[in-house]
């Protein structure tokens, strides 16, 4: 009988513990409920979600159609469908689409097919990507349009570049958004620098820095970007090529 009633006891216990855990539990959910409504959900447009980018396509009638950076996907088709499709998105619905989406974006040539060739298969006309890999290089369909004079800068920001190919029936918003391309420089300097902090064993980032600065006229900044790329990465052949590159054109041009 002492037995059963110290179990007894004990059951009686526990219940009373599980239900006053439970209305307290209940309490601080309802509670919080009128806080949690005073919460407002904002896009981060500083490394994820191109917001501006977006706002700024919108309203623009663009001839052709657009080819994307693969992040970019999934914020497009919320922001622009049907308006504007994207060519990929988080999904990689077509594995078909997503080899061909990795041809353009490294503006390379597979299987006697040039990244060219695709684009003009889905008939691209603008491209809307940030500048950088995830490593911290230029992607390389960005470089191809940022140097190429088929591809004008129509805008930028923190995040994102966009181009548009220079056809008869794009010259109108050509001219009215057209931008140096020094712009896009801009951009790339400011991912380059924010990600060098955050990855402090990364020297990728501080590579495309000193290439940046150098394609700027910038020599003393861009050896500066490739001594600290060094410190990070000494034994790397591509820095040391660079910074000899760099001593050898300011000795040469007597720059400081």
């Amino acid at each position: 009988k002492p037995v059963k009633r110290f179990l007894s006891s004990i059951n009686h216990g526990h219940v009373i513990v599980s239900a006053a855990v439970f209305f307290a539990g209940a309490f601080l959910v309802l509670s919080s409920i009128p806080k949690l409504a005073k919460y407002e959900f904002k896009t981060d447009t500083s490394f994820s979600a191109p917001k501006d980018a977006a706002d700024f396509i919108t309203p623009l009638k663009i001839s052709g159609n657009m080819f994307n950076e693969y992040g970019f996907g999934g914020y497009l088709i919320w922001r622009l469908y049907p308006g504007k499709k994207v060519f990929i998105d988080g999904r990689s619905l077509d594995p078909d689409v997503y080899k061909e989406y990795n041809v353009i974006a490294a503006a390379m040539e597979e299987q006697g097919r040039s990244w060219e060739d695709i684009m003009r298969k889905y008939n691209i006309s603008y491209i809307i990507s940030p500048p950088l890999l995830p490593r911290g290089e230029i992607i390389p369909i960005v470089e191809k349009a940022l140097w190429s004079d088929d591809w004008a800068l129509i805008y930028r920001d923190q995040l994102s570049l966009i181009f548009l190919r220079k056809a008869d029936e794009n010259m109108p918003l050509i001219h009215q958004f057209g931008m140096d391309k020094k712009e896009a420089l801009n951009t790339i300097i400011v991912q380059a620098s924010a990600r060098a902090k955050i990855n402090s064993a990364n020297p990728y980032y501080l590579i495309t820095l000193g290439k940046v600065f150098l394609k700027s006229g910038r020599l003393s900044d861009a050896e500066k970007a490739f001594e600290m790329a060094y410190q990070r990465d000494p034994h790397n052949p591509i820095i040391r090529e660079w910074l000899l590159k760099i001593r050898e054109t300011k000795e040469r041009t007597g720059s400081e």
